[in-house]
């Protein structure tokens, strides 16, 4: 026996897939967050950021299939006027930049997810799926790894109620 689709077992098990939305400004759209924490690195004293980015973050675990996902990104998530998404990317080749992940840790309330899983109901969707949400820093310099986990301590996370992943370009 074959099976056709990616999230149907053989024996009609749906398998649960998990996909990450990326949603971040458009090239030539100001990031404002982005700027001000640029400027949070300098108040620590650090000056050697040329620039950061920010992008929102939205974890999907369950029952739910690409094109609903792409649905979701396109009509609940994303303002089409300044914004792009990308779904399940990794993208850093480039030298002298850090991606800083920043995920709150299971068992605190996640505000944001709970809003985005109350608008994709009252959009139709009714799926069995968890949602969790989060941002990614692009953070473009040539700091070394001890300076950039300062930065995430002091500055772009709450230990007490999030968890996050330092990976550097090539």
């Amino acid at each position: 026996m074959s099976c056709s689709r990616k999230s149907v077992g053989c024996l009609g098990i749906v398998e649960k897939m998990k996909y990450i939305i990326e949603i971040f400004y458009k090239e030539n759209v100001f990031d404002a967050f982005g700027n001000e924490t640029k400027k949070g690195v300098e108040e620590m004293g650090i000056y050697d950021v040329k620039k950061v980015n920010v992008s929102d973050l939205y974890a999907f675990d369950g029952n739910i299939e690409i094109k609903e996902i792409k649905e979701i990104a396109e009509n609940i998530l994303l303002d089409r006027v300044s914004q792009k998404y990308s779904i399940n990317t990794e993208t850093t080749k480039e030298k002298n930049l850090y991606l800083v992940e920043v995920w709150y840790k299971k068992g605190v309330t996640d505000m944001v997810a709970e809003t985005t899983k109350k608008a994709i109901s009252d959009y139709g969707l009714k799926k069995d799926i968890n949602i969790s949400t989060g941002k990614k820093y692009y953070i473009y310099c040539s700091l070394k790894q001890t300076e950039i986990e300062k930065i995430c301590v002091r500055l772009l996370a709450n230990p007490l109620i999030h968890e996050y992943k330092i990976k550097r370009g090539n």
